[in-house]
């Protein structure tokens, strides 16, 4: 369906008949939750959103963050293919285009809501309670 959607010029998506179910017994969710996770720990939690691409995929990435706004209560780490024997234009290219605080992310960086945390060139970057760590 979505190549006919595609080649009428629709969004691919349109005719999917898309639906989030609605939680059962909320209250008793939150209760559990409330009881295993204590307030300091509440504090500490962040969602972590990680996008990955290879090095043709950065204007994709760039057309989804544009979507984002600023204050979203998440983090974001943007993980791109690129040659490590090039310095990197990316956060350059983002940066003043989507509402997100772009950063490039640095060994030891705490992750932080609101913002983009791009990966360098050539390193691995691994996440360890909300730290980033590059080797």
């Amino acid at each position: 369906m979505s190549g006919i959607g595609a080649a009428r010029g629709q969004d691919p998506t349109s005719d999917c008949n898309w639906s989030i179910p609605k939680l059962q017994g909320r209250k008793t969710h939150q209760s559990a939750l409330e009881q295993t996770i204590s307030k300091d720990e509440a504090h500490k939690l962040l969602p972590v959103i990680a996008v990955g691409a290879s090095a043709g995929g950065l204007e994709a990435c760039r057309a989804l963050m544009i979507k984002i706004p600023g204050d979203t209560p998440a983090a974001f780490i943007l993980i791109l293919h690129l040659d490590p024997t090039h310095e990197s234009m990316v956060i350059d290219l983002l940066e003043g285009h989507i509402d997100l605080k772009v950063v490039q992310a640095v060994d030891g960086m705490a992750l932080r809501k609101g913002h983009l945390h791009v990966i360098p060139p050539g390193v691995f970057l691994t996440v360890k309670q909300n730290i980033l760590h590059l080797s």
